[in-house]
């Protein structure tokens, strides 16, 4: 009886898990910004193999170049941070790490 009801537990909570990790996943990664139209871009930014690292000031909306690829994402304005853009590019558009450090938007916070 206690082997069934472990059982019964242990598959429940491998389920909720499966299902709770996409959610998870989109809200990290809208913590990070939102995906953004080509056309609203205020800033182009080309990225080939030498690319490592790329600085964005919160709030702007980047245009990102791979190749003969485009992306666009809208950065968060709210403090500082820094993440890898595989989270946001989308699938297969970067075979190389490319760290996002962004910098307060000067807007928010006093303009600190």
């Amino acid at each position: 009886m206690k082997s069934q009801f472990f059982l019964v537990s242990a598959a429940t909570v491998l389920i909720c898990s499966a299902c709770l990790a996409p959610m998870d996943q989109a809200k990290r990664i809208s913590f990070l910004g939102d995906p953004a139209s080509v056309l609203s871009a205020t800033r182009t930014v080309n990225i080939d193999q030498n690319t490592r690292y790329v600085v964005i000031t919160g709030g702007e909306i980047i245009q990102f170049n791979v190749g003969d690829k485009s992306f666009a994402w809208r950065f968060d304005g709210a403090g500082q941070y820094n993440f890898d853009l595989m989270l946001v590019a989308p699938q297969g558009m970067l075979d190389h790490r490319v760290m996002a450090y962004v910098k307060p938007d000067p807007n928010l916070n006093g303009g600190r």
